[in-house]
């Protein structure tokens, strides 16, 4: 009862979005997301343009509207979006190479 007395709309709109979570999966990786821990490895959004927003920047009264124009991303997801985001010096992207490099070393 005292969380609810000194941050109402907190609970209010954590029960939303674990609802809405519920039966969702990464937009990402396709995990499924389960049962979700909002004290540190919390879910995100990603909008149509591939950006992906935390909750702590949504406020409380434009949550309906994310939850309609954004896709559900997993914490694992959103942590890699937002480090390739950035630092892009520091990514490498090997999905890029067509063919394989041989690793045998001919003795």
């Amino acid at each position: 009862m005292l969380q609810v007395e000194i941050s109402p709309a907190d609970c209010l709109v954590r029960n939303i979005l674990t609802s809405w979570y519920a039966d969702k999966h990464c937009s990402s990786c396709g995990k499924a997301f389960g049962e979700i821990n909002w004290s540190d490895h919390k879910p995100a959004m990603l909008s149509r343009d591939g950006v992906t927003v935390e909750w702590r920047d949504i406020p409380p009264e434009k949550v309906p509207e994310f939850l309609l124009t954004h896709f559900p991303v997993c914490w694992d997801c959103q942590i890699t979006e937002r480090f390739c985001r950035e630092h892009p010096e520091m990514i490498i992207d090997r999905s890029k190479i067509s063919t394989p490099v041989s690793r045998n070393i001919a003795t």
